[in-house]
């Protein structure tokens, strides 16, 4: 059974008097807006903001509310901006922090606009909700007396659990210095005032002793309610480092909503039980890899399969209007477009085989404008051809067992009408055999050639794509050399 759905009918169990009793079963997330909002805080929209659809999808009331945290204080600076400017403003609240651009009414304001077209982009849709709007409207003011009447019950909670020793007076101080509540008990009283039923948090806070236990036991004790539904996380890491909006480690929330199709995106966020780490580099094989997954399980999907595999592929695509078209590898379009003698849509036909119908045009222009964007901004040099006009200096070097593999490789070629990649795949392994020479020597010489670097595209497919002109001379060329 897909996670999602385990996890959902663990809900119905809990639950299952309010479900009957009709009473909209509240979901919650937020963040705080202390910088530009990284993909990795997209996880929880996505986690929370799946539960709700599986939910509403069952005929289950629900309601997704997201607070954007713009009432926390400002205690670390981003480094793109001026640190010494900003230096003045640590430990204000972030709504009294001015804006980077000094257009946005304050710090928080600047960072919003950006986070919601993200999440937009995800089809996961919560409704909104400003934390400063939640204090202003009073509604934290009875847990505030709450907390303060019970302060050495909490200060006990905080040694019992979290083993955190506070002093007399410590509550009072913090209320009346920043007029909001340390965020532990304040996480309490959000659960409180919105009647939270289910919410997750990253695996930070659910460690024994951590924000979340101290947070229950505050919510249970003092303001005698019962914690919500839980459901740890683990992070988003660009090789193997956490993300931190504050410091901005990390590839923003927006920039990667650009940079991937819904579908895509959504595949991102929740492939993946929420335990598991996702390790994410848009500088890397990560977004080709996961293309290769999507059309992976839309083959299955559309074999008529009813596995995990099919059910997360229905759950990527929000609308579930899901056609069955020609999906051409990612890295192929990406490389194909950068070759300029190249007619994209009769390659792709040549692919499949076939003529293309509309639903395979429109993808192959998704996949071609897609591709772009991430070759223009962050694709490895692998991904990269920079096709050499001229044959490199590299190449002018080559010993006679390598010539004498190459010579065979132009003869094949100047006897084709037409390169078949696939055939010459083939060939290109028959001749590296035949010329006793290793892999690696055979084929970084090949992409030496033509790209004056040691690898490539797979090399029987990359052939067949170039110019075949081109390729017979660049061949003569290094024969020659």
């Amino acid at each position: 059974m897909f996670w999602g759905d385990k996890i959902v009918e663990q809900i119905e169990k809990v639950f299952a008097k309010k479900i009957a009793a009709g009473s909209p079963l509240i979901i919650r997330d937020e963040k705080t807006l202390s910088g530009e909002v990284h993909v990795g805080s997209l996880r929880g929209v996505a986690i929370h903001g799946l539960i709700y659809e599986l939910l509403q999808a069952k005929g289950i009331k629900a309601r997704y509310l997201f607070e954007l945290n713009d009432y926390d204080l400002f205690d670390g600076i981003p480094n793109y901006v001026d640190q010494k400017k900003y230096k003045k403003e640590l430990g204000k609240l972030l709504t009294q922090v001015p804006a980077p651009d000094g257009k946005a009414k304050n710090w928080a304001e600047y960072f919003i606009p950006n986070f919601k077209a993200a999440v937009k982009k995800t089809n996961f849709i919560p409704t909104y909700y400003r934390s400063s709007e939640v204090y202003g409207q009073g509604k934290y003011d009875k847990y505030v007396k709450a907390a303060l009447a019970h302060k050495d019950e909490i200060r006990s909670i905080y040694k019992q659990i979290a083993d955190s020793d506070k002093e007399a007076g410590w509550l009072e101080e913090a209320v009346k210095k920043n007029g909001k509540l340390p965020w532990k008990i304040e996480w309490a009283a959000k659960f409180a005032v919105f009647g939270v039923d289910i919410e997750g948090g990253g695996k930070d806070h659910s460690t024994k002793g951590g924000s979340r236990e101290v947070a229950n036991a505050i919510a249970r004790e003092i303001f005698k309610i019962q914690p919500p539904f839980d459901i740890p996380y683990n992070f988003f890491v660009i090789s193997g480092k956490k993300m931190s909006s504050s410091k901005g480690l990390g590839v923003s929330a927006f920039e990667l909503a650009e940079l991937l199709p819904t579908p895509i995106l959504r595949l991102l966020l929740i492939q993946k039980q929420p335990k598991h780490e996702l390790d994410f580099d848009p500088t890397g094989d990560t977004i080709p890899s996961l293309y290769d997954e999507y059309d992976r399980l839309a083959a299955g999907y559309f074999s008529g399969k009813k596995d995990d595999f099919a059910r997360l592929f229905e759950l990527i695509h929000p609308k579930r209007k899901m056609v069955k078209r020609f999906l051409p590898r990612f890295s192929q379009i990406a490389y194909l477009r950068q070759m300029p003698h190249i007619d994209l849509k009769k390659e792709v036909t040549n692919m499949k085989g076939d003529k293309l119908i509309k639903e395979d045009l429109a993808e192959l222009k998704l996949r071609t404008d897609y591709a772009k964007l991430w070759l223009e901004k962050y694709s490895p040099d692998k991904y990269q051809l920079n096709i050499q006009t001229e044959l490199p200096e590299s190449a002018k070097k080559f010993g006679p067992k390598i010539k004498t593999a190459l010579a065979r490789l132009l003869d094949y070629i100047e006897k084709q009408k037409k390169l078949d990649g696939q055939k010459l795949h083939y060939e290109l392994h028959e001749i590296r055999k035949e010329s006793e020479l290793e892999p690696q020597e055979f084929f970084s010489g090949l992409y030496r050639i033509i790209l004056d670097k040691d690898s490539g595209p797979k090399a029987g497919w990359f052939l067949s794509v170039l110019d075949k002109k081109f390729l017979e001379g660049r061949l003569k060329e290094a024969i020659g050399s």
